[in-house]
């Protein structure tokens, strides 16, 4: 539009011509308006979008006795609240909550809370890879989120042997902390370790013992008026000595 010089016009003119400026303006704002009050709705009414972070996750290899922890982080980037949710926790018994800040709670768009879920393997057996799932459920069909967990249980380094005093005795690798971890046996004399038990000749007895590597669930293996002497073991079998044969057993 071209300059319009207020001088020239006249009184009537610059009614008119403040009115319609003054219109103009009030449509542009009309209109913007218009434009967010599009927007906001369609985005408000979007189902909820729940995810943990971090995910999938492996507390690696923890010693069995001891504990891990990790926190997950649960968060809604979708456009509702995803009212009530529930967690829960399935899989092995080794995975627990700890804490928890989601359950009861209904997560509105943009927020999150937190879940603390602690690994803690077996003291008394062989652990291998325990796995578990954690999930929180809202009452929104859409609202829905999982993670994966996973954790290797693995016992810590010991030295072994049997006295004559019919113990089996544990040790730390540098010899301290010795304790009889399985008494009352006859005459105990070679003794050998697998990943998962401690096993020993029972001279006395004519036994092959077992046992987890805390001494634990004693059981007898082989039996017979044999004397056992000389034990070893690998990952499938165990092999010893029967000195009134002659023979390897």
């Amino acid at each position: 539009m071209g300059r319009i010089n207020r001088q020239t016009l006249t009184g009537r003119d610059r009614v008119c011509w403040r009115r319609r400026i003054a219109a103009a303006g009030a449509g542009a704002v009309l209109a913007a308006g218009m434009v967010v009050a599009a927007a906001g709705p369609a985005a408000a009414g979007g189902p909820p979008v729940l995810a943990f972070s971090p995910s999938p996750h492996d507390y690696g290899q923890v010693t069995l006795g001891q504990t891990a922890s990790q926190t997950f982080t649960l968060a809604n980037s979708g456009g509702s609240a995803s009212a009530v949710l529930t967690v829960a926790l399935s899989g092995s018994a080794a995975f627990t909550i700890t804490a928890d800040s989601c359950t009861a709670t209904s997560l509105g768009p943009e927020k999150s809370c937190t879940v603390t879920v602690q690994f803690a393997p077996a003291t008394s057996a062989c652990v291998a890879a325990a796995t578990a799932s954690l999930t929180a459920t809202g009452e929104k069909p859409a609202a829905r989120a999982m993670v994966s967990l996973s954790g290797t249980g693995a016992a810590a380094p010991h030295l072994y042997w049997a006295t004559f005093g019919g113990t089996i005795v544990e040790a730390n690798l540098n010899g301290s902390s010795p304790q009889a971890i399985v008494s009352n046996q006859d005459e105990p004399r070679g003794l050998a370790v697998g990943s998962c038990h401690i096993y020993w000749a029972d001279q006395g007895s004519g036994t092959i013992m077992e046992a987890n590597l805390d001494g634990s669930g004693e059981t007898t293996k082989e039996s017979g008026p044999k004397a056992h002497d000389a034990l070893a073991v690998d990952s499938s079998h165990i092999y010893w000595t029967d000195g009134g044969s002659g023979t390897i057993m």
